[in-house]
């Protein structure tokens, strides 16, 4: 029993394949289509062993140093029969390769388990061969449908349309009144839904009053709140100087509580008023910006109000760069500050300060009797900023400009002065404003800049 097991088991392979496939490159050659800018590798295939049982691949693999043996092509391929033949034609973009070149290519197939590489049975399953690649020529794009063209029988062919001289001045003159139609219906709009100007003409609620005498304290002070421009001492601090000021507070006492920017505008002056030309009202976009700031102050550290200020003052710069000229660079600059509130929820202070020995120590302090007409108040603060001095580059004079504007707004929002007395200890006033923003003459009504 058990030789006749050792026996069957030592047959096995008579009755199994005979002999293994044996995978031959027969012939490769390859053709061009110029016209087509591609080239063929023809390979025949042979099996001169017995019958493959699973499909192979062939592969093309470039013998070009510079192109570190990338393969080019592979294919799969099916079993061959014993002694049978399979032409293989694959197809390649000559643009791959350079004109005028050799390329060095290597063919493999059946370089798998059945025949593995370097082996005798797999010696005739890879060929080389070098393809010239001839000198073509990359086609030119197709030109794209000719705008016009003139033909000797006078017409004219404009996007493929042909027209007569009386077509094509009618459809001129259509497109050309279409356009006009256009831009009129824009302006119309335009008119229609612009907003009205924000900085027109204004009067404060208590600068209509019954004549009163200059000498009394209601005369006198009367006279100081003209002078009252703003909520801040940036003047020269000269020995004995009187300064007045204006604080825009809310009924609970705070600056600018319940108060909020109507409007904002730069211009430059000389001496005989406001320069036309430099007048600069911001746009609605700044107005809101800061309201927002406004209302949240509170919560807001110094550098964060700054964060959220420079923004602003470099817009504002940018804004009135534009108008100003070389004519009108050394004159100061006026910056306007709308402010509006409700009847009820705000009040204005005015203060009578006097410079003594090196301190600004306040004289009288006074509510304006208001004449109200509407629920709403307008007030402004107005400011005035050296131009540019001598020996000022432009670029430094506008990062300057900005800097004097954030200052300007930081101080306008945190009056320092209303900082003080809220506090718990008071802190000193600052007794001197930077240089560029003191040492001008005030703007009065008899050196108007407001209009």
């Amino acid at each position: 029993m058990l030789l006749a097991s050792l026996l069957a088991i030592a047959s096995w392979p008579a009755f199994g394949q005979v002999s293994p496939r044996d995978y031959a490159i027969a012939n490769v050659g390859y053709s061009f289509n110029e016209d087509e800018n591609t080239f063929f590798l023809e390979v025949t295939v042979s099996n001169n062993g017995g019958d493959a049982v699973a499909p192979t691949t062939i592969q093309v693999i470039s013998l070009d140093p510079s192109r570190d043996n990338e393969v080019l092509a592979e294919q799969e391929m099916a079993a061959l029969a014993a002694d049978g033949q399979l032409p293989i034609t694959i197809e390649f973009d000559m643009t791959d390769f350079d004109p005028g070149s050799v390329q060095p290519l290597s063919i493999r197939v059946g370089i798998d388990q059945y025949e593995l590489n370097g082996s005798s049975i797999a010696a005739n399953n890879i060929q080389n061969i070098s393809v010239p690649i001839p000198e073509y020529v990359i086609p030119a794009a197709p030109l794209s449908e000719t705008l016009f063209v003139q033909h000797d029988d006078g017409t004219f062919t404009i996007l493929g349309n042909r027209l007569t001289s009386d077509e094509l001045v009618f459809e001129v003159v259509a497109v050309v009144g279409g356009l006009v139609m256009l831009w009129l219906l824009s302006i119309i709009l335009r008119l229609i839904f612009r907003r009205p100007p924000r900085m027109e003409r204004w009067d404060p609620p208590y600068g209509h009053v019954p004549p009163l005498d200059p000498n009394s304290q209601e005369g006198r002070r009367y006279q100081w709140q003209n002078y009252a421009l703003n909520g801040g001492f940036y003047i020269p601090p000269q020995e004995g100087a009187y300064h007045a000021i204006k604080l825009l507070l809310g009924e609970d006492g705070h600056s600018l509580s319940n108060w909020s920017f109507d409007g904002l505008r730069l211009n430059q002056y000389d001496q005989y008023g406001m320069v036309g030309s430099t007048n600069t009202v911001m746009n609605r976009g700044l107005v809101k910006k800061l309201n927002r700031v406004i209302h949240r102050k509170e919560t807001l550290t110094p550098e964060q109000l700054d964060k959220r200020l420079r923004p602003i003052a470099r817009d504002m710069m940018r804004q009135l760069r534009k108008n100003i000229s070389k004519k009108t660079f050394f004159l100061p600059i006026e910056l306007d500050m709308r402010f509006v509130g409700q009847h009820g929820d705000i009040k204005i202070l005015f203060e009578l300060y006097q410079l003594r020995q090196g301190g600004w120590h306040r004289l009288d302090q006074w509510e304006p009797e208001m004449q109200v007409i509407g629920q709403d108040i307008h007030e402004s603060y107005r400011y005035t900023i050296h131009g540019r001095v001598s020996g000022e580059k432009p670029r430094d004079f506008y990062k300057r400009l900005e800097n004097d504007l954030l200052t300007l707004l930081r101080e306008t929002i945190n009056n320092p002065i209303m900082a003080q007395r809220e506090q718990p200890k008071p802190l000193p006033i600052r007794e001197s404003a930077p240089d560029t923003l003191s040492g001008l003459p005030p703007v009065t009504d008899q050196h108007t800049a407001v209009s």
